[in-house]
Parts: structure tokens; C-alpha cells; sequence
């Protein structure tokens, strides 16, 4: 964990050679793979995912949501690009995009939606991400979320109706 957290390719690299648990978790849940990633690195990040490295992360949900709370693009995007599902929930049934709507947060609801987050996941008083962003106010942020819902729902559509193909195409069109 060390090693990881301080971007000792190297070291890393060594001690993967010695033979030690890639995958073990520290007191607090975390991977090395998942230090590398909070930490920013890169190559040891690469080097952990190459020898077969998991990001298990123990409650994702409330991680995401802190991460986006905080503001945090950058982490964001580490740990979204490394398969976390950006539908996890948090202890309320809250997801990132719960939070990042709540919070006015146009650039995180921008990254989670591009993830793959959906605009119909409800907490556990009811709400959509869409429903939160109405209450915060962000216009720019509501249209944003209410396009997402319309791509999806057509993407729904399509697909119970067997047609993937034409959902697959709308996947590659730019959101509005």
C-alpha cells in the first residue's frame, strides 16, 4: 500500500515479483490498485491492473459520492475509467449523480453520465438525480439531465423492442 500510495514503480514491481497479495486490503478496505488511483499514479496504476490487480472498493457508493462532493474531476474519472460503476449507492440510495445534481455540479454530472450513470435511479425518499438538480436550481444542469433522460429512455425503448442496433447508434450521438 505504501509503495502504490507513493508511486514506487519499482518497488511495486518487486514486491509483485516476491509474490505478495496484489489484492489485499488495508484497515480501512482499501487496494493498492485503488491507493495508486487516489494518489494520481499512473504508471503503477497501469503496472497493478497488467498483473491482474482488482479495484474492489468497499462501499463505492459512498466513496463516488465523497469524491464528487468534493469536486474531485480527477479522481472521478481514475476511478470511473477503471470499472467502479457510477450506479453505486451510498447509504441513502444515493448515487454520484444524486449528489453531484444536488449540489449543482455540471461538470461531475457530465462525467458520471458519460460512465454510464442513470437519470432514473431513486434514493430512498423518491428522488432522481433529475429531481434533485430541479431543486438546486443549476439550468444548465437540469437541461443537461433532462436530455440524458430522454437519450435514455429512447435507449430503453429501443432495446425492449429488440432493436439494438438503433439504440447502439443513438449511444454514439452527442448528448444536446
Amino acid at each position: 500500500h505504501l509503495a502504490t500510495s507513493r508511486g514506487y514503480e519499482d518497488i511495486t514491481l518487486f514486491l509483485i515479483q516476491k509474490g505478495v497479495d496484489i489484492n489485499i486490503k488495508d484497515k480501512f478496505g482499501n487496494t493498492p490498485l485503488l491507493e495508486a488511483i487516489k494518489c494520481g499514479h499512473d504508471g503503477v496504476t497501469s503496472l497493478l491492473v497488467k498483473e491482474g490487480a482488482s479495484l474492489n472498493v468497499d462501499d463505492a457508493g459512498s466513496f463516488l459520492c465523497i469524491a464528487v462532493a468534493r469536486g474531485d474531476s480527477d479522481l472521478l474519472k481514475r476511478v470511473l475509467s477503471n470499472g467502479v460503476d457510477p450506479n453505486s449507492r451510498d447509504y441513502d440510495h444515493r448515487t454520484p449523480l444524486h449528489v453531484a445534481a444536488s449540489e449543482g455540479l455540471y461538470l461531475m454530472a457530465k462525467l458520471l453520465l458519460e460512465a454510464g450513470a442513470s437519470v432514473f435511479t431513486k434514493d430512498r425518499w423518491g428522488n432522481t438525480p433529475l429531481d434533485e438538480g430541479r431543486m438546486c436550481g443549476n439550468k444548465n444542469l437540469i437541461k443537461l439531465l433532462e436530455d440524458a433522460k430522454c437519450t435514455q429512455l429512447s435507449e430503453f425503448h429501443y432495446c425492449s423492442q429488440g432493436m439494438i442496433g438503433i439504440a447502439e447508434n443513438l449511444l454514439l450521438l452527442p448528448l444536446c
